[in-house]
């Protein structure tokens, strides 16, 4: 594996963010998604289930009408703390 290689994941705050935009408040999103409130917001930043995140994609695509290739993408170097 090269040292330069970059590995890019789903930008959840531009997702919740995309959801929000679309009309539903985080705890409308955790209630769609089968999740606490609580365990969405410690991953809004992070990382979180592939199972939870494979429902936010779900979710977000339904929402939005985007398409899966279409998802927010980061490399994690511009997460703000």
């Amino acid at each position: 594996m090269a040292r330069d290689q970059v590995f890019l994941r789903v930008h959840w705050a531009i997702v919740f963010e995309d959801l929000k935009k679309a009309g539903l408040s985080l705890r409308q999103t955790a209630a769609e998604v089968g999740v606490s409130h609580a365990a969405l917001c410690q991953s809004k930043y992070g990382d979180m289930k592939h199972s939870t995140g494979e429902r936010l994609i779900t979710l977000w695509i339904q929402k939005t009408g985007q398409v899966r290739e279409a998802l927010p993408l980061s490399d994690g170097l511009d997460v703000e703390c």
